[in-house]
């Protein structure tokens, strides 16, 4: 039972710094061009989570950011729960990528 609820407090404490993470990223680099009502307005480029994802990595590939998949995955998280809600976004490897692939 400890096992159990001790395994329960490390995943929830990971997710958070994961969902903190990907705040001060989009905080430091993305917001100031892209505010709340971006993600708010009507015609969404991102209308699912495969999209979503697809935009955090254009804009991270094209702003020269160099992040890592889990960084990107970090960002597109946050924003997902903050802003769109899409069900299972799940996470990419960096290996075998279609969306990232393409960018490059």
């Amino acid at each position: 039972m400890k096992k159990t609820l001790l395994l329960c407090f490390l995943l929830a404490f990971q997710t958070m710094a994961y969902a903190g993470r990907g705040e001060l990223l989009y905080e430091t680099h993305c917001h100031a061009c892209h505010g709340p009502e971006m993600h708010q307005r009507s015609h969404r480029i991102a209308t699912d989570w495969g999209s979503l994802l697809a935009q955090v990595q254009r804009w991270e590939s094209n702003t020269g950011l160099n992040w890592s998949q889990d960084e990107i995955n970090d960002v597109a998280n946050y924003l997902n729960e903050r802003y769109y809600g899409y069900s299972e976004p799940g996470h990419h490897s960096e290996q075998n990528d279609p969306v990232r692939s393409r960018l490059q």
